[in-house]
């Protein structure tokens, strides 16, 4: 029970409403200040109940779990303005995800419980609650209407019970009955401290609204039978095309016992919403888990080494500035450039040989040495195509292959690339950086992978992230397949090692007595001889057949033939591939 808590300049609230907040918060309340009737039904909400003494919210909000409240009318669209206020709020109510079960949203430090999108219709609420905080969700089972979408969340506290969190979107174009707002409530009221808020798409006069709606008159019925309080204050939490309309629709609701400790504001921003966000701060301490840390205890001897490893660390460590990244780019540029024109000299002596070149030996040199050492730290070196010296690696790339190929000067580049099944430097930087992000992609704990996702997270401005993409030839490719990871299987170590030693390291063993058919011979006489040199073979064993041939039409095929298992596995392949190939 809250005692000697006093509340001054309570104006423009119904006296009843009054009576009824001060019996529910027990004796000890003193009331000061002057208590008017509402004047009209145009009248601002009544003012918030602020509280001097007891367990009130403080000015300075240190220790108060501060709750962000928005309608973002869909997340991924809107993420990088959520990253960008992250860390400044324990708790994120959001509706209007409009997320399916299917896409992938995490924020780092946050634990999320999300209701998606499973039917036409449905828009998707989310909640975001701090790591280290304990909470847990809530079901209420018998709980529900097709008009509204709701998740309920419970979070302890340290110094009064635990606190429950409804984070609810109503459809505007549905009806809600009065008997869900009461079932909804009535699974709340044996709790002392619970938030219902969210996007109610209710109007009513009471919280601010110029007009009244028929679903906030079931609203308020249902709120003053359990007599809740409606924190809101009358600012507009909507934004209207036409400047006088004042539309308060996202919603704070509070228990008697919990709205004397809370605190609500709203944004001037819509961070890129039609909705401005509603932020709650909650005079109360979240409890926070345990966590293990590790002490070592250094003599005073070790720690002049300590401070030595620490600063070279630092130095280590430091941010490398764009002039000096220019520069290693340009002079790594210089460098292969130089090669390059080694490469390609000794390419000119190979092909000019009076016994001729193999153009498939020269190709392999050129792959070996020359495009490889192009590709090492493509990842971090990005060139403009329209760069004078990167120009003059393309041209030497040409030479050396029109070299290798024994080609004309005439011959078009392009012509001359497709014989080689070569891509211009371009291309294969783009290729192989891909390739990469793919790699790391498919390990779920790589370094590099994390490393570009909180490159991310902290390019919140667009110019910066639009920057960095310019640049960083790595995030440039980062960003363009993060969408692709729902699909990519991860794990933590690589398939390979999924079997066991002796399963991965197992040898096929040729057998060589079932050699030695010729194919005149006589089709009866081969099948005989065949069933007979195999009988032991096939002793327990499950036999496969394989085979490659070509049809008359020239398309090749390959095919797996089981008896034991009666199966087969025929599949046509692509018609540049050879009947070697569907042999393998």
């Amino acid at each position: 029970m809250i005692r000697n808590l006093t509340l001054d300049f309570v104006t423009n609230v119904e006296p009843s409403r009054v009576s009824r907040l001060v019996s529910s918060l027990g004796p000890g309340l003193r009331v000061s200040g002057a208590v008017s009737p509402i004047a009209s039904p145009t009248s601002p909400c009544p003012s918030r109940l602020r509280g001097e003494g007891g367990r009130t919210l403080g000015g300075d909000h240190k220790d108060a779990i501060r709750i962000f409240q928005w309608n973002c009318r869909g997340i991924r669209h809107n993420l990088s303005s959520l990253l960008s206020v992250a860390m400044n709020y324990d708790v994120f109510c959001i509706q209007e995800t409009l997320l399916k079960q299917t896409n992938n949203l995490h924020i780092k430090g946050f634990k999320i419980f999300r209701k998606d999108i499973v039917q036409p219709g449905d828009r998707g609420v989310c909640l975001f609650i701090r790591e280290g905080i304990i909470c847990d969700s809530v079901s209420f089972d018998n709980v529900s209407h097709k008009s509204v979408e709701y998740l309920v969340v419970k979070i302890s506290l340290k110094e009064l019970d635990t606190l429950t969190i409804v984070n609810l979107y109503r459809h505007p174009g549905l009806d809600t009955p009065v008997s869900f707002y009461r079932s909804i409530f009535n699974e709340l009221r044996p709790l002392k401290h619970f938030l219902i808020l969210g996007d109610f798409n209710a109007h009513h006069p009471v919280w601010g609204c110029k007009r009244h709606s028929l679903a906030s008159g079931r609203l308020l019925a249902a709120v003053e039978e359990i007599d809740l309080i409606i924190l809101n204050e009358g600012t507009p939490t909507l934004l209207h095309p036409s400047p006088n309309a004042v539309s308060v629709i996202d919603l704070v609701i509070a228990s008697p016992q919990l709205a004397p400790l809370c605190d609500v504001s709203v944004q001037s921003d819509t961070h890129g919403s039609d909705h401005y966000p509603v932020i709650t701060a909650l005079g109360a301490r979240a409890c926070l888990r345990s966590k293990f840390c590790y002490r070592y205890c250094f003599l005073r001897s070790n720690f002049s080494c300590t401070f030595t490893a620490l600063d070279l660390a630092s130095t280590a460590s430091r941010p490398v500035s764009a002039g000096m990244r220019w520069a290693t780019s340009v002079q790594h540029l210089k460098y292969l450039i130089s090669k390059g024109r080694k490469i390609a000299i000794i390419m000119a002596v190979l092909s000019s040989v009076t016994w001729g070149s193999h153009p498939g030996l020269l190709l392999t040199i050129y792959r070996a040495v020359f495009r490889s050492a192009v590709e090492y730290g493509c990842q971090f070196f990005v060139w403009s195509p329209a760069n004078a010296d990167f120009v003059k690696l393309q041209r030497l790339q040409y030479r050396v292959i029109r070299k290798a190929m024994g080609y004309r000067i005439s011959t078009p580049i392009n012509v001359m690339l497709a014989e080689a099944k070569e891509h211009n430097f371009s291309n294969r930087l783009d290729y192989a950086a891909s390739r990469f992000i793919y790699k790391a992609m498919a390990n779920k704990f790589s370094m590099v992978y994390s490393s570009l996702e909180e490159m991310e997270i902290a390019a919140v401005q667009r110019n910066r992230k639009a920057e960095a993409i310019k640049t960083f030839r790595l995030f440039k490719h980062y960003v363009l397949s993060r969408h692709e990871e729902s699909i990519v299987h991860r794990s933590t170590y690589p398939p390979a090692f999924w079997h066991t030693y002796e399963v991965s390291s197992l040898g096929i063993a040729y057998i060589q007595d079932m050699q030695g058919c010729d194919k005149k011979d006589n089709l009866s006489l081969i099948k005989a001889d065949f069933y007979h040199r195999s009988f032991s073979y096939r002793q327990g064993a499950v036999s496969f057949y394989t085979d490659g041939s070509r049809n008359l039409e020239g398309a090749v095929g390959a095919a797996v033939y089981s008896p034991d298992m009666e199966g087969t596995v025929e599949h046509r392949l692509p018609p540049e591939t050879s009947i070697f190939s569907a042999e393998l």
